[in-house]
């Protein structure tokens, strides 16, 4: 062991000096609090992220082509094309349009889905979120809400609903009226999305058209769903160049822009904040050094009597506050770690979970790279830098001084 390393476990071990005790004390429980904080706090925020990224995907496609011009005719002919491209998973045509509804003495607007239910499941997960009833079941007189369109609408399964298009059509009086079918409620979906199980209605892509006045073998959009999510983007070129210039895609990427952008700034934000607590403990360990040089001044002078040369200090009193950060940094560590486990394991609970709050249980994602690895690194960092700055005041004291006055 070189003596710089065994001078600095020496210091850091010594329990002559209660107050530098204590001082050091502070500033290992300050990177413990800002490290554990920072890794249990940014886990659950993607836990938030990524449970709202599933929820978007499972109900939704991940590449959506619609046309410039209207519907997309006679779309058959292009779903084979974009199956043969690897990486498709599944193609299915989809019809989208706001429509109002009418239950009773209710009324509401919605969004109304046209769905092939042979290929629907094909490119959504969206089975998974059903309360009751099922996309394969769904009959041609039927129609599947939203749990709280449900409660909306004060309507639950075997119940009939009116739908209303903007499509009108012209009596023979030459008075205008709106289109119009009624369906029976045959499936309730909860996603936990209050806005999708709000709004959102699901029917056979026959009752669309018929609504919509529009031809059998059109849809406003085709529905792709891919391996890789987060590689759309490299699909969409290949996908395009089997498509006619009309017809245009957006991802869910595109689709969501706003919704994650904010996500990752406030994530961002948050960790920003909570690193501030480890730089308040890297300042504690300047304190904590330049009172330990202090103390030490006698010995520091004796050294450089020895011989001992200038870096030679420095790296003593830099040992020592990477021992203060590293001790800190690796508590933080396993107890933030510890403490994302607990969380998923346990399941813990969300005060008005599921009512106020779209999800029920507490949510966390841990992830190795980056958030852990930079939080250790940042920490590491901030620890040598602000350990340097003593240990360099000290490797510079004058040996003669030290001595004559201690």
């Amino acid at each position: 062991m070189k003596y710089q390393r065994f001078l600095a476990n020496k210091f850091f071990k010594s329990k002559k000096h209660g107050f530098l005790s204590f001082v050091s004390i502070i500033s290992i429980v300050g990177i413990i609090v800002g490290v554990f904080a920072l890794i249990v706090v940014l886990s659950v925020m993607n836990g938030f992220s990524s449970d709202l990224q599933e929820k978007i995907i499972g109900t939704r496609a991940h590449i959506y082509i619609s046309s410039m011009f209207g519907g997309i005719n006679n779309y058959e002919k292009y779903i084979p094309e974009i199956q043969s491209i690897k990486g498709v998973l599944g193609v299915s045509p989809v019809s989208s349009s706001e429509i109002m509804i009418k239950a009773g003495d209710s009324v509401t607007g919605g969004i109304l889905f046209g769905i092939d239910k042979a290929s629907f499941e094909e490119v959504t997960s969206i089975e998974k979120y059903m309360l009751t009833g099922g996309i394969k079941e769904i009959e041609q007189d039927e129609v599947i809400i939203g749990s709280e369109l449900s409660l909306a609408l004060s309507s639950s399964i075997g119940n009939d609903i009116t739908i209303i298009s903007p499509n009108v059509k012209i009596l023979p009086n030459g008075s205008l009226l709106p289109k119009t079918i009624k369906l029976k409620v045959g499936g309730i979906i909860k996603t936990g999305m209050y806005e999708y199980d709000k709004s959102f209605l699901y029917t056979t892509l026959e009752n669309f058209n018929y609504l919509f006045d529009a031809k059998k073998s059109s849809t406003t959009s085709i529905y792709v769903k891919v391996k890789n999510v987060y590689k759309t983007k490299e699909l969409m070129k290949k996908i395009q160049k089997k498509l006619p210039d009309n017809l245009f895609m957006r991802d869910w990427i595109d689709m969501n822009h706003n919704l994650f952008t904010a996500l990752h700034t406030e994530k961002f934000v948050m960790g920003l904040i909570l690193f501030v607590i480890i730089l308040v403990a890297g300042i504690n360990i300047i304190v904590t050094i330049v009172m330990l040089v202090q103390e030490k001044k006698k010995e520091i002078g004796i050294l450089r009597s020895l011989g001992v040369t200038q870096k030679g200090i420095r790296k003593i009193f830099l040992l020592q506050g990477i021992y203060i950060g590293g001790l800190g940094t690796a508590i933080g560590a396993i107890l933030g770690v510890l403490t994302c486990v607990a969380i998923k394991v346990f399941h813990i609970q969300i005060p008005g979970g599921g009512s106020v709050y779209y999800i029920s249980v507490l949510p966390v994602q841990f992830e190795l790279f980056p958030d852990f690895v930079l939080i250790v690194a940042g920490a590491m960092i901030i620890t040598i830098i602000f350990s340097l700055i003593p240990a360099n005041w000290a490797g510079k004291l004058d040996p003669i001084r030290a001595i004559r006055y201690e």
